[in-house]
C-alpha cells in the first residue's frame, strides 16, 4: 500500500513563511471519448542479443525484418581510401605502424597526393545488422552488413523479389588541397554482406547536371518496384533499371516547385506521393512515376503537419502521429482513425516504420514516452465486442502533457473497474490556442469533462465564480489513507479559496528574489525604501538585478507583489496611495532599454562572478527543490542567501507557481472514481520525483 508523503524537507522548510501567499459541434464529451473500434493488442517482438535491439524495420520479399547499428572497433587495422571508393565489399587491411612511444616531430607527414596521404586511421565505424521477425515473435540471428570508416547507409529499399539496395554516401578528404567531397553509389546487396552491383552517382551525366542546377547533390529517397528503382534527388526523380543502369529522369525540376523540400513516400500497390507544406496543412500530390506526372494535391487539414506516412492495407497509406495511426487514401482531404494510442493502453511518442501485414495487423517501431526505450512490436484490432467494458472517466486537456497522458495509460493497464479516457483539444490542430479556446468553450458551455488539467491560460478564478469546480477538501478527508494535515496545511491553504481547495496542485515551485543574507539579514521580505537604501550603499555601478529594464521590473511588480494595489477576488485596484508613488520612483532607476553595448565580452567573461563578487545585488529565482537552492547559494551567491522576495509595501513580495493542477467537475458523478486517478499525485511515489 502506497504512503502518502507527508513532506519534502527542505520545500518544508522554506514553505513555512509562505502561509499568506495567495469547429464542429461535438456531442456529449463521454460519447465523445469512449470508443471500442480504435483499440489494438500489442505484441513486443522480443530481442535476445548482446547487441543493439532494433528500431528500425523492412520488409524484404515476404519476410520482415528488424535493424540496428552497431558501432565497430578497428583494432588497429586501416583501410585504404581506394578501397572505400572502389564500391567492392572486399576490405584490404594494412596494419597501422606503431606509434605509440614516437614523439610527434618523428612522425614523417607523408607527401600530399600519396596513397599514404589518403588513408585515415579511424577508430571506429558503422555497421547495420538485420534480423528477421519469427513467428514465435522474436528476432533471428543477425545479418551484418559490415560499414567502413567515414561511411554511411543512407537509405535502403527491398521489393518483393527480395532484392535489397542501399545508398552508400563515402565522405573524401585530400590532405593535398584540403577540400571533401561526399560520394554516393547505388548498391545491391545481399543479407551475406555482398554487393551485387555499386554505381557511383557522381559521376553520371544526369547527376552532375542536377548539382549545376542545384550546387549541391542532395539524395533523399530510394525505392524499389519490379522493374524499376526510383531515386529522389531534390526536385527530380531518377529512374534506373534493376542492374543499376540509368534510365532517365522521370520527373524534372521544371515540372514546377512541388518537389521543392517535399518528402516522396510510397503507398501500397506501387502508388506514390509527394507530400509537402501548405497553408493550413500538409499537401498531398500524387505522382505517377510510369509516365512522369504530379497530379492535383489534397489539403489535409489540421493537425497533419506532424503525419508520417507508409504503406496500407486497406488504404493507400497508412499515417501516423503522435497520437493515433490512420488510414489515407489518395485524393481524401481527412484521414480515417484506425487505433488510438491512450485508447490501445500504448505509452509511446509514436508508431514509425509501419509495416502492413493485413487489414487488422502490422508491425511498427517506437519509441517509448514513459523511458524513451526504443522497441518494434506487432498490433493487432481487438474486435470492439471483446474490449472490457469498464466506468470510464474524462480527463480534458488544452495541449499535449505526456507525465499526464503516461499516466493515464499505467492507471488504465492496472484498473479493471475504471478507465480514464483522455479529451486533448489540441490533437486536432496541433495548435496550442486553438485548443484553450476550444475547451474553454465547452467549459463554459456545460461539457465539463470530469478531471480537468488546468493550464495558466485557462479563467480558471472565472471557473470556481461560476461553481464549475468541485470542493476537494470533503474527498480528501474521505479518503482514509489520506491525512489532510500531512498535506502542508498552508500551502492547501495558499491555493485555496473561501476555504474551499477547487484545485489539487500535486508540484509547484517557489518564485521570489534572493540577495546574501550578510545584505539583507535573514528574514524574509522588505520594503521599496530598505532595497533602495540598501542600493545606495553600494559602490557606483552595482545592479540591482541583472540587466533588468523597467517594464521588465514593473512585470515583475505585478507577478510578486500585485496583490498590494489588486484585489484579484473583487477587481478592485488601488494605485492612489505612497507605497506605489515609492514603486514608481524605485523603478525609474532602471533603464528603459538595454543596449547592445552592455552585452561586452567581459560581461560574458564575468558572467558567473557577478554575485560572487557584489557587483548585482539580487536574481530572480524558480525555487522547485533543495538542489536548485543549494547550487544557487553555493555556486552563484557563493555564501548564505535569503528568500527575500520582491520589495513590498507589505513585504510579501514571494508568489508559490503551481507546475499542475488538477479539478474536478463540480456536476460529475464520477467524483469519486476521479479521485482514485488524482490521488496518485499526492503519493510518495509521485512526489519522490516530481517537477518543482
Amino acid at each position: 500500500m502506497k504512503k502518502v508523503i507527508v513532506s519534502l524537507l527542505v520545500v518544508a522548510l522554506v514553505i513555512g513563511c509562505f502561509a499568506g501567499c495567495g469547429k464542429k459541434e461535438k456531442g456529449d464529451l463521454q460519447q465523445q471519448a469512449v470508443s471500442r473500434d480504435y483499440v489494438y493488442k500489442q505484441e513486443v517482438i522480443s530481442y535476445n542479443g548482446s547487441g543493439t535491439a532494433p528500431s528500425g524495420l523492412i520488409q524484404i520479399g515476404d519476410k520482415v525484418y528488424g535493424y540496428s547499428y552497431e558501432w565497430r572497433e578497428m583494432d588497429g587495422a586501416v583501410t585504404p581510401r581506394a578501397d572505400i571508393e572502389g564500391g567492392g565489399n572486399t576490405e584490404k587491411e594494412a596494419e597501422a605502424e606503431d606509434v605509440d612511444t614516437a614523439t610527434e616531430e618523428t612522425v614523417a607527414e607523408p607527401e600530399p597526393g600519396t596513397e599514404e596521404a589518403a588513408e585515415d586511421i579511424a577508430e571506429s565505424y558503422s555497421s547495420m545488422i538485420f534480423y528477421e521477425i519469427l513467428e514465435d515473435g522474436t528476432f533471428g540471428e543477425g545479418h551484418e552488413l559490415q560499414g567502413a570508416p567515414d561511411q554511411s547507409i543512407n537509405s535502403f529499399a527491398a521489393d518483393s523479389q527480395g532484392n535489397l539496395y542501399c545508398l552508400r554516401n563515402v565522405y573524401v578528404y585530400d590532405d593535398g588541397s584540403d577540400t571533401s567531397e561526399d560520394l554516393y553509389y547505388l548498391e545491391q546487396k545481399t543479407l551475406d554482406d555482398e554487393t551485387v552491383f555499386s554505381v557511383n552517382l557522381n559521376e553520371l551525366p544526369e547527376i552532375k547536371k542536377i548539382v549545376e542546377q542545384q550546387g549541391w547533390l542532395y539524395i533523399n529517397g530510394l525505392f524499389a518496384e519490379e522493374d524499376a528503382l526510383y531515386l529522389v534527388c531534390g526536385s527530380s526523380i531518377l529512374k534506373f533499371d534493376k542492374n543499376g543502369n540509368m534510365v532517365g529522369n522521370v520527373i524534372r525540376q521544371d515540372a514546377g516547385n512541388v518537389l521543392d523540400g517535399a518528402s516522396v513516400v510510397r503507398g501500397r500497390d506501387g502508388k506514390y506521393a509527394a507530400i509537402n507544406y501548405g497553408d493550413n496543412g500538409m499537401k498531398v500530390y500524387p505522382l505517377d512515376l510510369a509516365n512522369g506526372t504530379i497530379g492535383t494535391a489534397a489539403e489535409l487539414a489540421g493537425n497533419s503537419y506532424s503525419f508520417s506516412f507508409y504503406p496500407g492495407s486497406g488504404y493507400d497509406f497508412y499515417v501516423s502521429d503522435n497520437y493515433a495511426v490512420y488510414g489515407y487514401n489518395l485524393g481524401d482531404t481527412t484521414v480515417t482513425k484506425l487505433m488510438s494510442y491512450v485508447d490501445s493502453d500504448i505509452d509511446v511518442w509514436q508508431i514509425n516504420n509501419i509495416i502492413p501485414i493485413s487489414d487488422t495487423e502490422f508491425y511498427g517501431s517506437y519509441s517509448s514516452a514513459s523511458d524513451w526505450q526504443d522497441g518494434v512490436s506487432k498490433f493487432t484490432k481487438v474486435d470492439p465486442k471483446d474490449v472490457k467494458e469498464r466506468q470510464v472517466i474524462t480527463l480534458a486537456m488544452a495541449s499535449t502533457d505526456w507525465t499526464v497522458k503516461s499516466r493515464v495509460i499505467e492507471f488504465n493497464k492496472k484498473n479493471d473497474t475504471y478507465r480514464i479516457s483522455l479529451i486533448d483539444y489540441s490533437s486536432e490542430s496541433g495548435e496550442y490556442e486553438e485548443g484553450i479556446s476550444r475547451m474553454n468553450t465547452d467549459i463554459v458551455s456545460g461539457k465539463v469533462p470530469d478531471i480537468i488539467l488546468l493550464d495558466d491560460s485557462m479563467p480558471t478564478d472565472s471557473y470556481i465564480s461560476k461553481g464549475l469546480f468541485a470542493d476537494l477538501l470533503p474527498i480528501i478527508e474521505k479518503d482514509e489513507e489520506i491525512d489532510r494535515n500531512d498535506l502542508m496545511p498552508n500551502v492547501m491553504e495558499a491555493f485555496s479559496r473561501d476555504g474551499k481547495l477547487y484545485r489539487l496542485i500535486p508540484s509547484y515551485s517557489i518564485r521570489t528574489i534572493v540577495a546574501k543574507t550578510s545584505d539583507v539579514g535573514e528574514e524574509r521580505g522588505w520594503t521599496v525604501e530598505e532595497a533602495m537604501a540598501l542600493w545606495d550603499s553600494k559602490p557606483e555601478g552595482t545592479e540591482f538585478i541583472a540587466g533588468a529594464t523597467r517594464s521588465e521590473m514593473l512585470n515583475m511588480c505585478m507577478s510578486f507583489a500585485g496583490s498590494q494595489f489588486v484585489n484579484y477576488s473583487t477587481g478592485d485596484c488601488d494605485f492612489n496611495n505612497e507605497g506605489f508613488l515609492n514603486l514608481l520612483e524605485f523603478l525609474k532607476r532602471f533603464p528603459v532599454e538595454i543596449s547592445d553595448d552592455y552585452y561586452t565580452d567581459e560581461y560574458w567573461s564575468s558572467y558567473d562572478s557577478l554575485w560572487r563578487t557584489g557587483k548585482v545585488i539580487t536574481q530572480q529565482m524558480y525555487l522547485g527543490d533543495f538542489r536548485n537552492l543549494n547550487y544557487t547559494q553555493k555556486g552563484t551567491f557563493g555564501e548564505p542567501i535569503t528568500m527575500i522576495g520582491f520589495p513590498s509595501t507589505d513585504q510579501d513580495g514571494s508568489v508559490l507557481v503551481p507546475t499542475m493542477q488538477f479539478a474536478i467537475s463540480a456536476k460529475s458523478k464520477n467524483q469519486d472514481a476521479a479521485w482514485q486517478f488524482l490521488r496518485y499525485y499526492l503519493t510518495e511515489d509521485y512526489q519522490n520525483e516530481a517537477p518543482g
